[in-house]
């Protein structure tokens, strides 16, 4: 069986091609950032698909083609569709991810806040004394 090695991300530096997979990778961190923020925008404004799409002059199904998951949208699409839900535009700023120390999460965030807010059973429970022996 033949298998090509495993890259991970890198920095680009020098005049190195940057690996297709580490392209692919920010486009789809990108993409979902961008659907998130329509997302979260659009449900916020308590607005219907209808309502949006009258606004924006598309018909529904093709609202809920947007809407339904992340797409290669334009810068267009995504300034239309925050303005047409609440008057919004998008602000931009760069970061960068792969200067930030590499995290050891071995279970999601969310796990840990449960467990550190669940009561434990044990703390209420006294022990009887047992007769001393004679």
């Amino acid at each position: 069986m033949i298998t090509s090695p495993t890259t991970g991300l890198s920095k680009p530096s020098g005049d190195a091609k940057i690996s297709l997979g580490t392209l692919s990778y920010f486009r789809a961190r990108n993409k979902s950032r961008v659907y998130n923020l329509v997302i979260s925008e659009f449900q916020a404004s308590g607005l219907s698909q209808t309502y949006l799409g009258r606004r924006l002059g598309m018909n529904t199904g093709q609202l809920s083609r947007y809407l339904s998951a992340p797409g290669n949208w334009t810068l267009d699409t995504l300034s239309d569709f925050l303005f047409a839900i609440s008057g919004a535009e998008a602000n931009y700023e760069t970061s960068f991810p792969l200067d930030q120390a590499p995290r050891n999460d071995i279970e999601p965030e969310w796990v840990t806040e449960v467990q550190n807010t669940t009561p434990s059973i044990h703390t209420d429970i006294k022990l009887e004394q047992m007769p001393s022996a004679a």
